[in-house]
Order: C-alpha cells, then structure tokens, then sequence
C-alpha cells in the first residue's frame, strides 16, 4: 500500500515536470510582451536623457 503511494507520487510529480517543458502560446506571447515593455522602457529613458540635455 505504502509503496504504491510512493509511486504515484512520483509518477505524477514526473508528469507535471514533462509538462512544464513545452512553451504554450501564452508563454511566448507573455515573453513579447516583457521585451516590447523593456524597449519602450529604454526608449522612454532615452526620450527623458535628451530632452534633459536640451533644457540645460
């Protein structure tokens, strides 16, 4: 009894492992999403430094 416990334990903690290895669509469009928000970021940072320098 004990040792089919076990085994199913570890049966499903190896499936949901397997299936944490597949990027879904979600997860892709999440990561665009983070790089658009970092270059616009950057681009903002950038805006903000030359109109910095031009009010000097």
């Amino acid at each position: 009894m004990c040792r089919a416990i076990i085994s199913a334990i570890i049966i499903i903690g190896m499936l949901m492992c397997a299936g944490c290895k597949k990027e879904g669509a979600a997860e892709k469009a999440g990561k665009k999403l983070d790089e658009a928000g970092k270059s616009l970021q950057d681009s903002a940072e950038r805006a903000k430094d030359s109109i910095e320098k031009s009010t000097r």
